[in-house]
């Protein structure tokens, strides 16, 4: 696989999860499983990840893989991104990991 195809597969994949993340939440566990699936892809490579439609938050933080990847997640909901950005704050964690509105 290319690494355009590799980008276009991650990021569609990042996608479907983050719409399927917003009906069901998972916990840490489930999200540090599907963060780790989604990484041992032959064709995922560590770098700058973006999630798109930001959950709970749980995803976003477990995709960065103890700070193996920078993870920009992106929601359109402003109250979820300041409640997002606070815990990964609260968690120290912010800056290896960052949230923004995104429309």
């Amino acid at each position: 696989m290319n690494a355009n195809r590799s980008l276009a597969f991650l990021s569609l994949l990042l996608c479907i999860l983050s719409l399927a993340w917003r009906v069901s939440p998972a916990d840490g566990t489930e999200a540090d499983e599907l963060a780790r699936a989604i990484a041992s892809d032959p064709g995922v490579r560590p770098g700058l990840w973006v999630q798109l439609g930001v959950g709970d938050g749980a995803l976003t933080a477990a995709l960065s893989l103890d700070g193996r990847n920078t993870v920009h997640g992106l929601s359109g909901d402003p109250d979820r991104c300041a409640r997002v950005r606070g815990e990964i704050i609260r968690q120290g964690r912010y800056g290896n990991i960052a949230v923004g509105l995104s429309d």
